[in-house]
């Protein structure tokens, strides 16, 4: 599946004024770009390095505000999206509250999961590990002795 490609942003006379800041720049990063436009930008017009006909006041206002975020949407939009879903749950618990099971099963998986703990299956990890370590332990000593 391919995804289709976001709308532009910028104009062609806005991305060409772009293009050029950021090849007289010394061609830094997107995020640096960012933070020094407003340093450059002043400057180069200044010293009419760059196309006056293509940098008018609307377009360096475009590219302030494009590069500073704005036309971006607002982060509260996750936060309130993230808000919405609820305390998380367990597999067992998602499992009992669809619906699927025979209440007889659902009852079954509730008890189970209440009287075992989450932690559980990791203890037992780590005691297998350690065990390994163990083993592997005597077994490299068997072998320097010999």
């Amino acid at each position: 599946m391919v995804r289709k490609p976001r709308g532009r942003i910028y104009g062609d006379d806005t991305l060409k004024v772009l293009i050029s800041v950021w090849r007289l720049a010394g061609m830094p990063s997107g995020k640096y770009l960012a933070a020094t436009i407003d340093l450059w930008l002043p400057k180069l017009d200044a010293f009419g390095e760059l196309d006056a006909k293509r940098l008018a006041p609307a377009v360096a206002a475009q590219l302030m505000q494009g590069l500073r975020g704005h036309d971006r949407p607002a982060p509260q939009a996750h936060q309130r999206r993230s808000q919405t879903q609820g305390p998380p749950t367990t597999k067992a618990q998602r499992v009992i509250d669809s619906g699927i099971l025979a209440k007889a099963k659902a009852s079954e998986l509730a008890e189970l999961t209440a009287a075992t703990s989450s932690a559980d299956p990791t203890r037992g990890i780590t005691t297998i590990q350690t065990e390994l370590i163990a083993l592997a332990v005597a077994k490299h000593q068997l072998r320097e002795q010999k």
